[in-house]
């Protein structure tokens, strides 16, 4: 016997269905899981929960790589999320119409992707019996091109470069307070008010080569480097759509390639099209 069937009783089918669903809608379970999920691609895995003397605590994500990049959560938002998950679990325990309760059980996720449209997630809750016997092999294959960031390839070329590009993020360099800069060439300056009325302030110059720009608005980034720096797929395609924390460790990464000291990083066109600039320190 099911746990559907188990807890409802003498409930219609229709009738707890429609409120498992609305429990469900009210837990915030989904946009939970949406942040577990992270930045955009390709998602397969699934959520292991059981309930503590904590309360519900999520005790496993099980995963594997799928074709073209991604399955698994990246590892940071796992961590940060999680907490999320476990509150949106004891929500809706809490929201269950009686006799409907469980104190373990499985949820599986498969986000779609597609360039045109916003990512798709598909989720599966096996409650107590239901979840024990739910496996990662049940889940079918997320539909759509793998993003870029999270292709093999790339990855491990991070992996490969991962000392030298952090020697380049202990040299990243920002405009900071009043500070204004202008790349002209290979040429940027930077200039530093005087906190003193009437005189100049001082301008530092710096050699660098501009790797590109980056929209926070939409998540666009376009590489305006001469020729690619690498083979993978993030650094032939012209343009990208990345979060800061994708596009910062892409930036540290091509600097590295190139073998700059650092990455600067500003920010130009105002409030009319505001865009950020990377560009590698030589």
């Amino acid at each position: 016997m099911s746990w559907f069937d188990r807890n409802r009783g003498e409930t219609a089918p229709r009738e707890a269905f429609d409120a498992l669903t609305a429990a469900f809608a009210r837990s915030g379970l989904e946009a939970a899981l949406q942040q577990l999920c992270g930045p955009p691609g390709l998602r397969r895995f699934v959520v292991r929960f059981q309930d503590t003397s904590r309360g519900l605590r999520v005790t496993r994500l099980e995963s594997e790589p799928v074709k073209g990049g991604g399955g698994p959560p990246p590892p940071q938002t796992a961590t940060s999320a999680l907490p999320a998950v476990e509150r949106a679990l004891a929500g809706l325990r809490k929201a269950l119409p009686a006799p409907f309760s469980f104190d373990r059980g499985a949820i599986g996720v498969v986000v779609d992707r597609d360039e045109k449209k916003a990512p798709t997630l598909d989720v599966t809750l096996r409650l107590d019996e239901d979840g024990d016997a739910y496996a990662l092999g049940t889940l079918r294959q997320p539909k759509g091109p793998g993003v870029a960031v999270e292709q093999p390839g790339y990855l491990a070329t991070v992996s490969a470069w991962a000392e030298q590009a952090s020697r380049v993020r202990s040299g990243w360099k920002m405009c900071r307070g009043a500070q204004t800069f202008a790349i002209e060439g290979s040429r940027l300056s930077i200039h530093t008010p005087s906190p003193y009325e009437g005189e100049d302030g001082t301008t530092e110059s710096l050699v660098v080569t501009v790797l590109g720009t980056w929209d926070a608005r939409n998540g666009d980034f376009v590489w305006l480097v001469e020729k690619p720096v690498g083979d993978e797929a993030p650094f032939v395609e012209p343009e990208l759509s990345l979060t800061l924390g994708q596009v910062a460790e892409l930036m540290a990464l091509a600097a590295a390639k190139l073998g700059a000291m650092g990455v600067f990083q500003g920010e130009t066109g105002g409030d009319v099209a505001p865009r950020t600039v990377f560009a590698a320190i030589r």
